[in-house]
């Protein structure tokens, strides 16, 4: 493998995140935040799809032990369902900005419990970055300036904990995804079955609570689905 893949790699997805954060919290304010939430499942089971055909050489996955299914869809419940659940009500609430503020305490907690769980060290300049990080978001979210205008009070502190939500979401989701990864299985099919179980959940409970039709009409509106497929 060339050097500083991984790197690259997760530099890639927090540049992913990043511009994706400031579409789900653009289309969210228009169509509903669980209602996009749905559509960009959708979307995305559509895409791995075809990728996983072109570079595994068939539409899914066809080798998974039951373990792995297990931890792959604890992962997807807490992370796709859950925490993007909690992440997407977040981006309407209170911004990309500030959503992603919180989401940067991702790597902080993951550091954490992958010390506690995986025996991973923390060196002490490690821990001081750690501080530092975490002062700066108390310093943002403690802040008067900088706040979307007119969200003060109980509807403040609501998105931030919804912020909060989405963060502990996505590191019970990293976690929980790497024990079924340890035997080297393929990122991309466990992407894939993850992201099928969450289209699963979230489309089961759309039917149960009768709001299929209302989000697929809302999906493919041309200001929405654009931006979704994006």
């Amino acid at each position: 493998m060339m050097p500083l893949f991984g790197e690259a790699a997760a530099l890639t997805a927090a540049l992913c995140w990043a511009t994706s954060s400031m579409i789900f919290s653009n289309v969210g304010g228009k169509a509903g935040a669980q209602t996009v939430n749905r559509g960009r499942l959708a979307c995305s089971i559509f895409c791995l799809t075809f990728l996983h055909w072109i570079l595994e050489g068939q539409p899914w996955p066809n080798a998974v032990t039951w373990e792995q299914l297990g931890w792959l869809s604890l992962s997807s419940v807490l992370g796709l369902v859950i925490g993007d659940a909690m992440l997407f009500q977040a981006f309407v609430l209170i911004g990309a900005r500030l959503s992603m503020l919180l989401m940067s305490t991702v790597p902080i907690m993951g550091a954490i419990l992958a010390w506690v769980l995986f025996d991973e060290t923390l060196r002490p300049i490690e821990i001081t970055g750690i501080a530092c990080g975490v002062g700066g978001v108390l310093i943002v979210i403690l802040g008067k300036k900088g706040r979307p205008i007119g969200l003060e009070g109980r509807n403040y502190v609501i998105g931030i904990l919804f912020g909060l939500g989405g963060a502990v979401g996505q590191v019970a989701n990293l976690i929980t995804a790497k024990y079924a990864l340890i035997d080297g299985y393929s990122a991309l099919s466990a992407t894939w079955i993850r992201t099928l179980v969450a289209v699963i959940a979230m489309w089961g409970l759309a039917v149960i609570l009768g709001r299929v039709r209302r989000t697929v009409t809302a999906c493919i509106a041309p200001d929405v689905g654009k931006w979704l497929l994006l």
